[in-house]
């Protein structure tokens, strides 16, 4: 029987048109097949200034334990607020379900997003907090210029803090002085499939495909990776290279022309953004996974790669080294050259026959296991709970 209540307070969160924030749904969602604990999940949704009202007086909790936060930016609201003296104002609201649901636990994901005004407010009810953080490089370039608002006193507040990575821990640390506890993401591995053949036993092994996934950012090093395969392509013909990810039309201009003056265009494929499904189902015929990053707080297209089978080539961005070795990938400096990295790559993908690709699949698994990970939250819960 579930008796602790659990409030979640997720800052990214999937919806119709975005799957930001995927990771952290698939972490709640694990959670929430736990006995131990009730878990409720606070979500945002833009509403008009009479449902904002109605909301207010008589929040809606669904069936799958959502609570909905209304917002309304609208002139109507303002005139009531400035005249109530901000009665309906969100912090208020928050009050009102702290006392109805009676949280043994806040759990705030992302620290920025709901962190300062959440965790002063915990504190005033006394309930403890923990915070999962994803941020990567740590904290983004936005909150620099108010640190201390947004990321140094809410964790300093917090009763736990967990990252995501070695890497991403040490950054926490270096800017609150806090030691964070490391908790990989969680990944649907049922999706993806333990490989059948090793890449010496495929029979249709002409072409070597190479995958990329990500959002087509500058620190995700795109326009990095393309010189590197235009470098490969001049001694290595039968590759070809696949992106999966969005961006912006100005940047896939941009990304176009680059294709376009490195004369690859032909050889590389955008798939644009695909579903889970769909990328596990395009990792199971592509022989290599490439990371081209400067910095990754985890690297969950990593991860998924690895649960298929595939070697990985990546740079020394951070949180994948947590799962990187000899015998899964080849890992690069950031600061080497196009040439020198195109040499590796070219080197990696004519040993890939050293790779055995079910014991790849298998190792990550085990490693990163989604009970172990459940289990460790729950300890944590525990913990906090009972100390308080």
């Amino acid at each position: 029987m579930k008796f602790n209540v659990i409030l979640h307070f997720p800052g990214w969160f999937p919806n119709n048109n975005s799957l930001n924030g995927i990771f952290i749904k698939r972490l709640i969602e694990l959670l929430r097949t736990s006995d131990k604990f009730n878990h409720f999940i606070v979500i945002k949704n833009e509403v008009s200034a009479f449902r904002y009202l109605l909301l207010w007086f008589r929040p809606k909790i669904t069936k799958d334990n959502y609570i909905i936060l209304p917002e309304n930016s609208g002139r109507v609201l303002k005139i009531i607020n400035s005249i109530l003296k901000d009665y309906f104002s969100p912090i208020n609201y928050h009050k009102r379900i702290f006392k109805f649901l009676r949280p043994s636990l806040l759990h705030i994901h992302i620290t920025p997003i709901y962190g300062p005004q959440i965790i002063p407010l915990a504190n005033e009810f006394r309930i403890p907090t923990i915070i999962s953080e994803h941020m990567g490089p740590f904290p983004f370039e936005m909150y620099k210029e108010k640190l201390k608002y947004f990321i140094i006193d809410p964790i300093a507040m917090s009763d736990v803090i967990v990252s995501v990575s070695r890497a991403q821990a040490e950054q926490i640390f270096e800017i609150t002085n806090k030691r964070a506890v490391v908790i990989p993401n969680v990944v649907d591995n049922e999706i993806f499939l333990v490989p059948k053949l090793n890449f010496s036993e495929k029979v249709d092994s002409k072409v070597i495909k190479l995958i990329n996934i990500g959002i087509y950012d500058e620190v995700k090093g795109t326009e990095r990776l393309i010189e590197v395969f235009s470098e490969v392509l001049k001694s290595v013909s039968n590759v070809e290279l696949h992106f999966v990810g969005t961006c912006n039309n100005e940047r896939f201009s941009k990304i176009t022309k680059q294709l376009l003056k490195h004369g690859v265009t032909e050889k590389t494929v955008f798939h644009g953004q695909l579903d889970t499904i769909s990328i596990a189902e395009l990792l199971n015929i592509c022989d290599l996974y490439i990371c081209s990053s400067y910095w990754e707080s985890f690297g969950i297209s990593i991860l998924e790669a690895l649960y298929s089978g595939l070697p990985v080539f990546s740079s020394d961005c951070g949180g994948p080294l947590d799962m990187l070795n000899e015998d899964n990938s080849v890992i690069f400096k950031n600061e080497l050259s196009v040439i020198e990295i195109s040499n590796l790559l070219r080197d990696m993908i004519s040993n890939l026959n050293y790779f055995d690709n079910r014991k790849i699949s298998m190792k990550a698994r085990k490693y990163f296991d989604k009970n172990a990970i459940k289990e460790k939250y729950e300890s944590i819960y525990e913990e906090i709970t009972i100390k308080c």
